[in-house]
């Protein structure tokens, strides 16, 4: 009965990696022709990673339990699933690697951080957090904060008043809006400084 047993983990094991492959194929393809479809010669890391984030969104809630993905969890998706996605493509799209590899020798060599000065507004919760600045002319520009950065600080510990002058450090980055169903520029905050 043991030995039955022992089979039966065995093969659902065997099973279930040969389920996860398929997946990963699955998903290396889809991501392979969003990747061409933004054109792989000009094509750049994050492209790549909103490919695969579109990709995930293809695929049925069985076949994300497969891999360990969980929809609604979006920014906690593992290095795992991404690294699985990436030796895939490599088999299925070489050239989206190679091209990617020319991309990031050039793009080292361009500094595209963005500054903007002005007024601090306020800080809003809603798709991400976002900080209003007003310009001279009381024109206001919104910049999210996604990730840690010299200056949150200020932020955080509410050392910044309403009114007083700020620089920003920003760079233009494209998201998936799901409120518009499509890509959009936003201004991610790489830097703030109270002036």
């Amino acid at each position: 009965m043991k030995k039955i047993t022992l089979l039966l983990l065995i093969i659902s094991t065997i099973s279930l990696g040969q389920k996860k492959v398929e997946v990963y194929k699955k998903l290396a393809n889809f991501t392979c022709e969003c990747a061409k479809s933004k054109g792989s010669e000009n094509l750049t890391d994050v492209a790549v990673g909103l490919c695969i984030f579109e990709s995930l969104n293809k695929i049925n809630v069985k076949e994300q339990k497969i891999i360990g993905y969980n929809s609604e969890k979006k920014a906690e998706l593992s290095d795992e699933i991404a690294e699985n996605i990436g030796t895939e493509m490599a088999f299925i799209c070489p050239e989206v690697f190679s091209n990617l590899e020319s991309q990031e020798g050039q793009s080292e060599e361009v500094d595209t951080d963005l500054y903007f000065t002005g007024n601090y507004s306020a800080t809003s919760s809603n798709q991400f957090n976002t900080i209003k600045v007003l310009d001279e002319n009381k024109s206001p520009k919104d910049f999210i904060w996604l990730f840690p950065f010299d200056g949150d600080a200020l932020l955080m510990k509410k050392k910044i008043n309403v009114g007083e002058k700020i620089e920003v450090r920003y760079r233009e980055q494209s998201f998936f809006d799901p409120k518009t169903n499509a890509y959009k520029i936003f201004n991610e905050i790489l830097e703030i400084k109270l002036l």
